[in-house]
């Protein structure tokens, strides 16, 4: 038997739909962002992509809404952005001197 979807996503469906969550479940739901009651519900987001376009756009990326760091995973290439500074993303601070230190836990 399949193991339900653990995502935020399916979290929020079920919050939204007034369904019980199933215990199984380890995400936390995005219903409160949605409905405009939190603008976050953890202190760091992890995303991925898979390459859809092209093989090397695969990339995973992590962001505590500060600074966001961005792994292609086929490429190994890393991106580096302050989003407070530059929140477009045009200006990559992975190669200026200390940038690791900007990310340490």
């Amino acid at each position: 038997m399949r193991k339900p979807c653990r995502h935020s996503g399916h979290h929020a469906y079920y919050s939204g739909a007034d369904i019980d969550i199933p215990e199984t479940f380890t995400g936390k739901s995005l219903l409160p962002i949605m409905q405009g009651y939190a603008d976050r519900i953890r202190g760091f987001l992890h995303g991925e992509h898979a390459g859809c376009c092209a093989y090397n756009h695969g990339n995973h990326y992590v962001t505590d809404g500060c600074y966001k760091y961005i792994w292609y995973s086929q490429t190994g290439r890393e991106h580096l952005f302050n989003l407070e500074e530059d929140p477009h993303e045009t200006h990559d601070i992975s190669r200026e001197p200390n940038a690791e230190t900007r990310i340490q836990p």
